[in-house]
């Protein structure tokens, strides 16, 4: 089993990734930490591996450790890419 990790080696250790946690830290609505049980540079596999551990966790929560902004951009890239193969 995984040990629970502070939200700032979490971040050090897996910088610009999505990240899955499992029974999550949370304290004033913010993440402070919690067990990785899975990482990805895309969030649609850390997503896909959520849906089959959801259910042997009592919460899990997905973050992101890089900049909100870089993350967006991430979304909108993926976004445009397939607006543009889809218009060829």
């Amino acid at each position: 089993m995984s040990k629970i990790k502070s939200l700032q080696s979490i971040k050090k250790k897996h910088p610009n990734r999505w990240v899955l946690l499992g029974n999550p830290d949370i304290q004033d609505d913010q993440v402070r930490g919690g067990m990785v049980l899975f990482y990805d540079e895309d969030k649609r596999a850390v997503l896909e591996f959520a849906k089959r551990e959801i259910e042997n966790y009592p919460m899990v929560k997905v973050i992101f450790t890089g900049e909100a902004s870089k993350a967006v951009r991430l979304n909108i890239f993926k976004v445009s890419e397939k607006a543009i193969h889809t218009q060829l």
